[in-house]
């Protein structure tokens, strides 16, 4: 399966009409939030990705405010709000969890990881706005920002795949926890094949 990962465009339309580009090449994509600046424009970053060629997986990031989101995605028939859900294509299940900033533990997570980790008996994709822990998380000074809560639950479950983002010091970077490919796809995107 060929999936488009991108996200923090932050009202980069230029960026946002590249990742559609690539769209194009693609079985589904997936954006990991931080669409615009604080909602700005959103209706139109939301109207884009509704025109991808392929459905949209998205969670939101820490720009986008979370219940407007929801309401918002609600107008749309080719974009799929992710968030503390999943979607299953093909043989391949997508875990999403959005939101966050810099909280190193998240409560709420590790309660629901419970759950998440029954869907997890095939392949698994599980996309993030938040890196966890020590993967793709590094400031320009060297200081990690992930979630730990997040690294702790790759570590048992390894997902084939862990898309994030928010930290625009990693843009392009990837890691590995364990068999797990964590990536951090940049505004432009990346095609990741699995």
């Amino acid at each position: 399966m060929k999936i488009l990962a991108f996200g923090d465009t932050h009202d980069d339309k230029k960026a946002f009409a590249r990742a559609k580009e690539k769209a194009k090449q693609v079985d589904i994509a997936v954006c990991i939030g931080d669409l615009s600046v604080f909602q700005r424009d959103i209706d139109y970053f939301l109207k884009e990705l509704n025109s991808f060629p392929v459905h949209v997986l998205l969670v939101h990031g820490n720009h986008e405010d979370l219940d407007s989101l929801k309401k918002q995605c609600e107008k749309y028939d080719n974009i799929f709000l992710i968030h503390d859900g999943f979607y299953k294509k093909d043989d391949v299940m997508f875990l999403g969890y959005g939101g966050g900033g810099f909280s190193t533990t998240d409560a709420y997570f590790e309660e629901r990881a419970k759950v998440y980790k029954q869907l997890t008996k095939g392949r698994t994709v599980f996309v993030l706005h938040q890196p966890p822990y020590g993967k793709v998380d590094t400031l320009y000074d060297g200081s990690h920002v992930g979630n730990k809560s997040f690294t702790r639950f790759i570590e048992e479950v390894q997902p084939v795949l862990v898309i994030c983002g928010h930290i625009h010091e990693t843009f392009k970077e990837k890691g590995s926890i364990g068999e797990s490919l964590v990536v951090n796809p940049g505004p432009d995107g990346l095609v990741l094949e699995i």
